[in-house]
């Protein structure tokens, strides 16, 4: 597993590196065939969606970082239904439905419903089970004729459930959505609480990190991909109107918003929807409704463990964005939406990023066809502008590196579990949330030497979007059906669980 990380990450830095001095190395000597493109327009498109964006993203962050964090305060305001679907996972269900029951808020205030989707393993035995222990558990499950029809209809399913168990909306009813593999901070209700105090919040969604960031160096790139691309960009958007967009865990919605963008056959999820989390998530912005984000509590995740895993999930979260690109911007919703004009920019842009990966996949071909002298290129900006370009991503990338070098370090001090971010017990050896050995040695983000290398990891990482990509455009292009495929869970690195539930404060 080692060795084809390191080759995977060893041909996306060279490739990486290719990209940077491709323009340095190009001639312009006699060419096997007399055609010349003029590449002015890649440069300038670049530009546009990569420079300027990450400076004006950057610029936004400098100004209101300190500001945020100041309001993300706590309160106890709502009643929670938490919803977690599950297919078959018992490796990891127990301490994801014992991290949530044990959030710190009063029991009274939420509940948990666990939607098992037809499971052939021990996962309904286990939340059966922690029924015993937790009243504020629930658990529906789907019959195996009916299950499998993937995340959407599962959550469709379980929200049925909780309407006729609660008979009618009330405004402050928060409907939440974990993965089973979802591992909140303890304090995420609460401050989920304060930021629906904005009648105009139809939605949530909570920073996300990897659970096995320090397991292996695949999950780390994953959690630096979290941590620095989505971190600064939904942050960013929340600072635009609320344009955020809503992810599959730790994400909340208002039942009265849920129930104003119901869809003609009843649902509420799109089944058809790769993406579900993304297009329910637009659907309320294009409603009116705004979608924050919580960047001081997060919830952890398992990060994949191989390329080839990597590969079929980045390829349904791609494939899932050209649906929403095609659904609510390419059919013209969002020009005929009621919303402000900065929004709408806002949102075509960001579900038009899509379209990066494969215009640099046709910039790498121009550029080896002029490096073979096949063809010649011309474009009228200097080398260094275009490398500029290339290098526009690093100073994103060093943010968010150092956010989360400081947040790291104040796990330390708070005596925080690093691979679920919550509290440990003092003077015991594990976590009493995720149960495994709590990790007090210096992470590779302590140092400030690595940085720049990890700036270069980072960025090189990020071209598996391309492969990804281009297959999800040919599977849009083929008119393939949309098939749902879950994540495989990886076996956490501990012997046993022991956990003690929270006493809440109330």
């Amino acid at each position: 597993m080692a060795g084809f990380v390191a080759v995977g990450l060893g041909l996306t830095l060279l490739l990486f590196v290719a990209t940077l001095l491709g323009p340095v190395l190009v001639t312009h000597s006699a060419t096997m065939f007399n055609i010349t493109v003029d590449t002015t327009w890649l440069t300038l498109f670049f530009f546009l969606f990569c420079t300027l964006y990450n400076l004006t993203m950057l610029s936004v962050v400098f100004v209101h970082d300190r500001r945020r964090l100041k309001e993300e305060k706590e309160a106890t305001d709502h009643f929670f239904s938490i919803m977690v679907p599950a297919r078959n996972e018992g490796l990891v269900i127990e301490r994801t439905l014992r991290t949530i029951l044990s959030m710190d808020y009063p029991q009274k205030l939420f509940e948990v419903l666990l939607i098992d989707d037809g499971s052939t393993d021990r996962t309904a035995e286990i939340a059966l089970g922690l029924r015993r222990e937790f009243p504020n558990l629930d658990v529906l499950r789907i019959p195996q004729d009916e299950s499998g029809m993937g995340k959407s209809q599962a959550l469709n399913t379980g929200y049925r459930y909780l309407l006729e168990k609660r008979w009618r909306l009330f405004d402050d009813w928060i409907v939440g959505v974990f993965d089973a593999d979802g591992l909140p901070k303890s304090d995420m209700l609460r401050k989920a609480s304060y930021q629906f105090r904005n009648p105009k919040a139809g939605a949530l969604q909570a920073l996300v990190r990897m659970s096995n960031r320090h397991d292996f160096f695949l999950a780390f790139l994953q959690d630096v991909e979290f941590s620095t691309f989505a971190r600064v960009s939904q942050f960013v958007r929340s600072i635009f109107k609320g344009a955020v967009a809503l992810g599959g865990n730790g994400q909340f919605i208002r039942a009265t918003a849920l129930d104003s963008i119901s869809l003609e056959n009843g649902e509420w999820w799109r089944r058809e929807a790769l993406t579900e989390d993304l297009d329910i998530g637009t659907r309320l912005l294009l409603k009116g409704w705004e979608n924050e984000f919580l960047i001081t509590t997060t919830v952890s995740q398992q990060a994949v463990d191989s390329f080839g895993a990597l590969y079929k999930q980045r390829t349904r979260w791609a494939w899932g964005t050209l649906q929403a690109l095609q659904i609510h911007v390419l059919s013209g919703s969002l020009l005929r939406a009621k919303i402000k004009l900065i929004k709408k920019v806002d949102m075509a842009y960001y579900l038009s990023f899509i379209v990066i990966p494969p215009v640099m996949l046709f910039c790498w071909i121009l550029s080896l066809l002029s490096l073979a002298a096949v063809i010649t290129t011309f474009n009228p900006f200097p080398s260094y502008f275009m490398i500029a370009n290339g290098l526009s991503f690093f100073p994103l990338i060093a943010y968010g590196l150092v956010r989360t070098s400081k947040d790291d370090s104040s796990l330390d001090r708070q005596n925080v579990c690093r691979h679920c971010l919550n509290e440990t017990i003092q003077g015991q050896g594990f976590c009493d949330c995720c149960g495994r050995p709590v990790d007090r040695s210096h992470s590779i983000l302590h140092s400030k030497l690595l940085f720049v290398p990890l700036m270069i990891l980072t960025t090189a990482y990020t071209y598996h979007w391309m492969p990804c990509t281009i297959r999800a455009i040919l599977h849009v292009l083929r008119r393939d059906s949309p098939k749902w495929i879950k994540t495989e869970r990886v076996a956490a690195r501990t012997e046993s669980l022991i956990l003690a539930p929270v006493i809440s404060r109330d």
